[in-house]
């Protein structure tokens, strides 16, 4: 994800924002994909897996609804800067990735 915002960011031109937008997407879907995988394995074996799913779910999906909000504000900080805004989305992907290192293994 952050290689393909790093792109957008670096070289601003049609034919690199579709090869960024592949790789942005095959970087989300692996993210997510892990992501939701390892929020059920840690799930509870009681009867309360929808609840505890449901908070999981909206865990993972809140930035996705915040991103918005911060990009405008770093749009309005950095006077429309859109490679500044693509760089901070960056470097947001990494200390997510940077996130789930530490964890090594599941129960």
């Amino acid at each position: 994800m952050a290689g393909g915002l790093a792109l957008l960011a670096v070289v601003p031109s049609w034919e690199v924002a579709l090869s960024a937008a592949v790789i942005f997407g095959c970087g989300f879907g692996l993210y997510v994909g892990v992501d939701i995988a390892l929020a059920i394995r840690v799930l509870p074996k009681n009867g309360s897996s929808g609840k505890d799913l449901g908070l999981l779910y909206t865990s993972i999906f809140v930035p996705l609804i915040l991103s918005p909000i911060i990009g405008a504000s770093v749009l309005n900080v950095s006077s429309n800067n859109y490679a500044m805004l693509f760089l901070v989305a960056a470097l947001s992907s990494v200390l997510a990735a940077g996130l789930i290192v530490p964890i090594k293994s599941v129960r």
